[in-house]
């Protein structure tokens, strides 16, 4: 078990804005990156300082495996929620293989957008699930200052050798600024 009494990525020239975390982490897992890891990570403790916003989960776990058929499962919960991912992934290579099936399955829809697409080096097929009680006011920490949700259930498929995207999301209820969406219902397939 560590301890990380104030690990300041601002002060290492990490971050463009404030950003601290101090937490007490249990480790038993190998790998390079988040692409090969596996075991256990658990962490307890955790506080986040984003600018001026302070963030505080009591405990996350996350489980990283090789399964059968090749691929991996990773696994990570909180009391925020749990996410899980079965299959053959690359995270660096996950927002390009993204963006490009969304792009080439919906050129009308995005032909407007400032995102460029890449070709990904590696062939991805997985499925996740992600199930998220209240943001509380964690959604700050990704830019969204204005926008909480009640609870949000997803899963979904990624497959780069069909170029194929498929989810199906259930949001009872989510706030952005003054509006609400109750019960919001999204599938994309």
């Amino acid at each position: 078990t560590s301890n990380i009494k104030n690990l300041d990525l601002y002060a290492l020239h990490l971050s463009k804005n404030p950003f601290s975390i101090k937490a007490s982490v249990d480790i038993n897992a190998s790998g390079s990156n988040l692409n090969d890891v596996l075991g256990n990570i658990d962490i307890k403790d955790l506080n986040i300082m984003a600018k001026d916003t302070s963030f505080k989960i009591n405990e996350m776990h996350m489980i990283s495996r090789n399964v059968i058929d090749g691929g991996k499962e990773l696994k990570i919960w909180s009391e925020l929620g749990d996410f899980q991912l079965n299959g053959s992934y690359d995270f660096n290579e996950l927002l390009p293989m993204v963006v490009g099936i969304i792009k080439s399955n919906y050129p009308s829809l995005t032909k407007n957008l400032n995102v460029q697409s890449k070709p990904t080096k590696s062939a991805q097929k997985m499925e996740f699930q992600i199930a998220l009680n209240d943001s509380k006011h964690f959604l700050k920490l990704a830019g969204m200052n204005n926008v909480r949700f009640s609870k949000l259930d997803m899963k979904g498929k990624l497959n780069s050798y069909e170029n194929e995207i498929s989810l199906a999301a259930s949001i009872p209820g989510l706030t952005f600024g003054n509006d609400s969406l109750i019960n919001t219902q999204v599938l994309v397939s």
